[in-house]
């Protein structure tokens, strides 16, 4: 498909033209009939219709009188419409005004023109308002706002661009995202601790910590001191043996501390379970003995013992 883009005629170029190409209309909402010297008077243009409305140029208002015009604001709501010759871009540009009186008096809002070309004519046209009167009245003047903070209607370099919505933003779509995703790990994640359940080996090792504090609670309701031993004893073989995936029938003192170091653990900390391991025999076999453990002791340093390693092994 070819496009022929011609340029715009130079014939009958109004000295005002700025570019506009569509069909247009210009209304203005003018401010109050009376204001007080040095209050902000609002001032709404809005144009609508058909064309190119993001490359319209704020117009020019000019007013007879004693006041300082700023333009305070934009907004361009653009979208494509059907009409009778098929699709086109239209839509609304809305540019607000301050105009701030300096002296009591009159002041007049001059008729507000907008040169454009309609493509449909072949001939640039025009749109304008008309004229407005402003009673300004003696009054408290406020504190001009700070210069920096407005903008002159013709100042250069004013940059005018159409509101995007939020919705068309990447970080919207993404903040949308974030409840789905953390949903979606945090089921994969409970399909997997699930999963790894159901294998034997990975539920021992789990739930070794806490089947030994249960069976180290119940051994300190015994009174028989050979008995706290050898339950002790049990309590902890079982939990080394889980958690090294090894049998506790089979697991001397010295083969712990070897199970304990492969696993991780630190050389004093396997030394100790090693030491713990040897005095918990010792007291089951000879707890009379001269020099044997005190029950109560071996039990906090077995809890103690658990603990730790529970630590080292995470």
């Amino acid at each position: 498909m070819t496009l022929n883009v011609r340029a715009l005629p130079s014939a009958g170029r109004p000295q005002g033209f700025t570019g506009a190409v569509g069909s247009l209309q210009l209304t203005m909402t003018p401010p109050a009939e009376q204001v007080r010297v040095g209050e902000a008077a609002p001032l709404r243009l809005q144009i609508t219709g058909t064309g190119d409305l993001r490359q319209l140029q704020p117009p020019d208002v000019a007013v007879d009188g004693d006041a300082r015009i700023y333009q305070s604001g934009e907004e361009r709501q653009i979208s494509p419409q059907i009409g009778p010759g098929g699709a086109q871009v239209g839509g609304a540009v809305t540019f607000d005004y301050l105009i701030m009186p300096l002296a009591a008096g009159q002041l007049t809002i001059k008729p507000i023109v907008m040169y454009y070309f309609d493509p449909r004519t072949e001939r640039y046209r025009s749109a304008q308002t008309t004229t407005a009167t402003i009673e300004v009245v003696p009054g408290e003047a406020i504190a001009h706002p700070a210069e920096s903070k407005l903008a002159y209607i013709k100042e250069d370099g004013l940059a005018l661009r159409a509101r995007q919505p939020v919705t068309s933003t990447a970080w919207f779509w993404a903040v949308q995202a974030m409840p789905v995703a953390c949903i979606g790990l945090a089921l994969r994640e409970r399909a997997e601790r699930a999963r790894r359940l159901r294998d034997p080996r990975y539920r021992r090792r789990v739930e070794a910590a806490r089947h030994a504090r249960a069976a180290l609670h119940a051994t300190s309701n015994s009174d028989h001191p050979a008995e706290v031993f050898r339950r002790t004893d049990e309590a902890l073989a079982e939990y080394i043996a889980a958690r090294t995936d090894a049998s506790a029938a089979a697991l001397s003192p010295e083969a712990a501390r070897d199970r304990l170091l492969a696993a991780g653990v630190g050389e004093e900390l396997a030394s100790r379970a090693e030491e713990l391991l040897h005095r918990t025999r010792a007291g089951a076999y000879a707890p009379g003995a001269s020099g044997a453990p005190a029950p109560a002791q071996v039990l906090i340093d077995a809890r103690a013992l658990v603990d730790a390693l529970e630590e080292a092994l995470r």
